[in-house]
């Protein structure tokens, strides 16, 4: 079985470590990297080319949209999944990167990354990780089949 190989991109240590040992525990997710800033999370983008990035929608030195916008112009297949706070200022950035080509979010724990705060976290991120891996592999055999139509090869459904 293939790895979805994910980079996680976060500003808070304890939330690093806590996305890589949530994701690190299922089998079909690989963590390829760990970066704490908008401008590691680029280079390593462009370095490792991961199938998602998990990206802190409060990174201090770059705006969850502008890292969306770069990550897709670069990378159109890369899915951009948020970690946000709920507050209103996070929720302006999320829409945002939503609106930018994000393909979703999840709330961050209250009280901080702790293990035992992240139960809901645990639950929803992978799903959300496997979801983007579906539409991307369907836009991907869709692309095919509208070239196949375009080349005069039929396609018996």
């Amino acid at each position: 079985m293939t790895q979805l190989r994910t980079l996680i991109v976060d500003g808070d240590v304890l939330c690093r470590g806590a996305l890589r040992t949530l994701l690190s525990g299922e089998s079909d997710l690989e963590v390829a990297a760990l970066a704490s800033s908008g401008k590691l999370g680029l280079d390593r983008v462009s370095q490792l080319r991961p199938d998602v990035v998990i990206l802190d929608a409060g990174l201090a030195d770059m705006a969850p949209a502008d890292f969306t916008g770069a990550v897709l112009t670069a990378l159109p297949q890369t899915g951009v999944i948020l970690t946000s706070t709920d507050d209103g200022a996070s929720a302006d950035r999320v829409i945002e990167a939503l609106e930018g080509g994000a393909f979703d979010f999840v709330l961050k724990p209250a009280g901080r990354c702790k293990p035992e705060n992240t139960t809901q976290l645990q639950r929803l991120l992978p799903q959300k990780i496997r979801c983007f891996s579906i539409r991307r592999y369907s836009r991907i055999a869709e692309s095919f089949s509208l070239g196949a139509e375009g080349r005069g090869v039929r396609d018996e459904r």
